[in-house]
């Protein structure tokens, strides 16, 4: 089925994963130098722009999407937990 709601679980653990994991790898990224003079002459690791932009553009959409759907997930999760909590109300006062 399309709108499966069995995998809404699954779904936001795996995206909430990958979203977490790939975030360190983008600070990395951020805050590796840039390579000059002084790095070479200091032998500190470094990166060019061009290097950082490429790793940038890779990692990216492996940190949004999954945080797009983590977002998603738990809304969606929300939204059946609110539903059944109203239902729940309903047969009490019944």
């Amino acid at each position: 089925r399309a709108d499966s709601r069995s995998v809404y679980l699954l779904l936001i653990i795996y995206a909430a994963s990958t979203a977490t994991t790939t975030l360190p790898c983008l600070m990395i990224i951020v805050t590796t130098p840039l390579t000059s003079a002084e790095t070479i002459a200091a032998n500190i690791p470094s990166i060019t722009s061009a290097q950082r932009l490429f790793l940038l553009a890779s990692y990216i959409p492996f940190f949004l999407i999954p945080l797009g759907m983590t977002l998603d997930m738990a809304y969606r999760i929300l939204n059946i937990m609110n539903a059944s909590n109203a239902v729940q109300h309903t047969a009490k006062t019944k």
